[in-house]
């Protein structure tokens, strides 16, 4: 179905073509034959953006240490007070951590390009891995994970290349790649290293089949999370408070 549309001498006129069967047309004014200003009536919603939001308790205990605030808003807008139910935790008694695993003064050496770099290579699509090199191309262009990978620092902190405990390894996977996309002389590359282990990085990923870009995002910061922890032999939750001082957590930091 397509819409067609035509000056009046009253305002816009509108009509319905269906399917092109003998151009039938339902004819539509405007009230008082001008266009409606959507903009006007977006700004008489926003008693939608003061309405109070829950936020349900986390289904793993340990989630819980995360962050699993109630919110709500008070009569200027501003989120009310209160005591904490059980289980959850307030905005204020969220603390820094004594002994992080990776410093902040570390972290800010990151935040900015080292050096120029030449734009790096395309990646090639090796059969509907769109959604993958897409996610690849964000994340090898972002300045502290590039650095972080640039210097080869979690290579390092596995001494003899050690394997982790962890199906894969998408921190030192990403490690090569970024070190390859910023070295590599030809205009394409093959991103064999995390399209060669999908089902790895995430049980309901393969090969061939279209997926989803978001999904495949969370699936491998996940993966990097782990892998930083398990460089650092962090043995704790990989989700308890401690466990957010960690290099991944201190580039892409938040809660969702």
């Amino acid at each position: 179905m397509a819409w067609a549309s035509s000056p009046g001498a009253g305002g816009v006129k509108q009509g319905k073509v269906r399917n092109g069967k003998g151009a039938k047309k339902s004819k539509n004014k405007f009230k008082n034959g001008a266009a409606r200003d959507i903009d006007a009536e977006l700004r008489s919603k926003r008693a939608l953006l003061t309405k109070r939001i829950d936020f349900v308790p986390a289904k793993r205990k340990e989630n819980g240490d995360v962050v699993a605030m109630r919110l709500g808003a008070g009569a200027n807008g501003s989120p009310s007070g209160g005591a904490a139910k059980p289980g959850q935790c307030r905005e204020e008694d969220f603390q820094e951590i004594d002994a992080p695993l990776y410093p902040q003064t570390r972290l800010k050496k990151l935040l900015e390009w080292q050096k120029v770099t030449k734009i790096g290579p395309g990646l090639l699509n090796l059969g509907n891995t769109c959604f993958c090199n897409s996610i690849l191309q964000c994340l090898a262009y972002t300045p502290p994970l590039a650095n972080f990978c640039l210097n080869n620092t979690h290579s390092k902190r596995v001494p003899g290349g050690r394997p982790l405990k962890l199906k894969f390894d998408a921190l030192a996977a990403m490690e090569r790649h970024v070190v390859q996309v910023f070295s590599e002389k030809k205009s394409t590359l093959k991103p064999s290293a995390f399209t060669g282990a999908l089902s790895k990085i995430g049980s309901k990923l393969r090969i061939g089949r279209q997926e989803d870009a978001h999904e495949f995002l969370r699936l491998v910061m996940e993966g990097m999370h782990l892998a930083d922890l398990g460089a650092v032999r962090f043995d704790s939750s990989p989700y308890s408070r401690h466990a957010q001082t960690g290099v991944m957590h201190g580039i892409f930091g938040g809660h969702l």
